[in-house]
């Protein structure tokens, strides 16, 4: 009901848009920045968004599993459809996160509200992505 009325008022739709583009380049931001730090600490190889987009071409191809996506044939262009595919699921995580939080539960943002939000869309990749891409629950 409120995103009907709202892509109807311009205001509300402009608002709601940059507010989601906002949200979605911090958090991007912050999460590669602490987890490239992360990664450094601790000895852990850089990500490698390539396998993020090998990944994604095998979804849209009709293949959601494997047992190991090192063996799956590379692709042409792969790691860019990775960064890619990385860069619009922040966009739509992010206006999930708006509509979530400002619309449906009415609160106001805040780092709390999003430090929870995060940790519950730590399930898709922990519980969905690693284990269809052969590396299991991680």
């Amino acid at each position: 009901m409120f995103l009907s009325r709202c892509f109807i008022n311009k205001t509300c739709f402009v608002t709601i848009i940059t507010q989601t583009f906002v949200v979605a380049i911090a958090a991007t931001l912050l999460s590669d920045i602490f987890r490239n730090i992360y990664q450094l600490i601790v000895g852990m190889p850089s990500v490698n968004w390539g396998v993020t987009g090998r990944w994604f071409s095998m979804v849209v191809h009709g293949k959601f599993y494997t047992t190991s996506i090192g063996s799956e044939p590379a692709i042409p262009n792969e790691y860019l459809l990775g960064v890619v595919i990385h860069l619009v699921v922040s966009v739509i995580f992010a206006f999930t996160y708006i509509i979530f939080i400002r619309h449906i539960l009415k609160r106001s943002f805040g780092l709390w509200n999003g430090f929870i939000f995060g940790i519950i869309l730590s399930v898709f990749p922990l519980f969905v992505q690693l284990p269809s891409m052969g590396g299991g629950v991680a």
